[in-house]
């Protein structure tokens, strides 16, 4: 009997299951693939570590600078609010650096000794105003800033550049810890080509210093629309 009310219960509960199941696989469906883009690039990118000292402001800043970068990039497309031009997107990244180049003076780049590498992942919802066409292949330009989180695992030193005597300070991340990471992303498109600068990372404050996780990026691209 229990058997009988097991299988009867089954039976009246699949097909709402079904229908669950598909209304998802459909909302998927138009949410990353209905209006998203894949984006081919080139460019340059610098990626590193920004090291501040919070009792007085000392810093160094040492990176991985590529004159010439490959891009590719998937982005959904965007959610317009009802404010006019105004919008959200997402920006995402899972990175690298072998950064061995530190930032002596506003901007000059060189070989100190110092070397850090690291990896880092990132997803930031950005909020955008746009002049322009609302078409994802369309004509505009938009500006974003936003808020999100971040992943960052890094170990190197780094010379604290600002100070007289170039202190050495050793960098070491090893942990998963989640922490916040920001972004500010200007783009602008002419039908299926854009320019766009991007800069974003996660932030760790520990042992009296803030370690900003830098990723910046300028590219010319290509975007392919579904």
């Amino acid at each position: 009997m229990n058997k009988k009310i097991i299988i009867a219960c089954l039976l009246l509960v699949a097909p709402a299951v079904k229908a669950a199941e598909m209304d998802f696989s459909h909302w998927a469906w138009d949410y990353f693939v209905n209006g998203a883009t894949l984006k081919l690039g080139v460019g340059t990118r610098q990626a590193g570590i920004r090291a501040v000292r919070t009792s007085d402001n000392a810093e160094g800043k040492i990176v991985q600078r590529n004159e010439e970068s490959y891009f590719i990039s998937y982005s959904t497309r965007p959610y317009l609010f009802s404010i006019k031009n105004t919008g959200m997107t997402f920006v995402f990244n899972v990175s690298s650096f072998n950064a061995n180049q530190q930032q002596v003076g506003s901007d000059r780049f060189v070989d100190l000794g110092t070397e850090t590498s690291g990896l880092f992942y990132y997803v930031v919802p950005t909020a955008f105003y746009q002049w322009g066409d609302h078409a994802v292949n369309g004509t505009y330009t938009r500006a974003g800033l936003g808020l999100g989180l971040g992943v960052a695992r890094f170990d190197g030193d780094v010379l604290l550049t600002s100070t007289a005597t170039n202190e050495r300070l050793a960098l070491e991340q090893k942990g998963t810890s989640v922490t916040f990471a920001t972004s500010l992303i200007i783009e602008s498109h002419w039908q299926n080509w854009g320019l766009t600068f991007n800069y974003a990372g996660p932030v760790y404050e520990a042992d009296g210093y803030q370690v900003n996780v830098e990723d910046v990026s300028i590219n010319l691209g290509y975007q392919f629309v579904f």
